[in-house]
């Protein structure tokens, strides 16, 4: 064997440690950006799994996913509020301007707008075990997964089936 193949080796077996000792992470059941706005600060992995957490720092985006801080922008109205929250739509004039703001209200993608937006939780109102989907039902732009869902006992979406009491 010479040097390159042994570095091969080498590197092929350190990739599938790493991989392995990622236990929980990315687990459907765990929502890093649940509850949280746009900006705020998440982690891959549960507190209480053998994940290893990556150093790089992490923010939720408007979409509600963990990426990496500077990857993404959210709406500086609507920067740390959640969707349906109430904003300040200030008015396009420059330097002086004499209109005052108008209020409006974040949608799910982070934009600040003047309807109040319908905030989808897919598993809103059904009980645990009944079968939910990630896209909103009037979403014709969401491309729903191949994955079956399920709402586990704490209303959140998971892969299907779940245990419920």
């Amino acid at each position: 064997m010479n040097l390159d193949q042994a570095m091969r080796i080498f590197l092929a077996a350190a990739v599938m440690a790493a991989m392995a000792s990622r236990g929980g992470c990315g687990s459907p059941s765990y929502d890093a950006c649940q509850g949280k706005a746009c900006g705020d600060p998440c982690t891959v992995c549960p507190g209480n799994t053998s994940c290893s957490e990556t150093a790089i720092a992490k923010a939720c985006d408007a979409a509600g996913e963990c990426l990496p801080v500077g990857s993404f922008e959210c709406d500086a109205a609507c920067a740390g509020r959640k969707c349906g929250d109430a904003c300040a739509i200030e008015p396009a004039c420059y330097p002086l301007c004499m209109m005052p703001a108008v209020l409006g209200y974040c949608d799910q993608a982070g934009r600040c707008g003047l309807a109040y937006p319908a905030c989808y939780e897919p598993c809103a109102g059904k009980a645990c075990g009944a079968q939910c989907f990630l896209c909103p039902p009037n979403d014709t732009t969401c491309v729903e997964t191949a994955i079956v869902t399920a709402c586990n006992r704490s209303g959140q979406y998971v892969v299907a089936p779940t245990t419920c009491p």
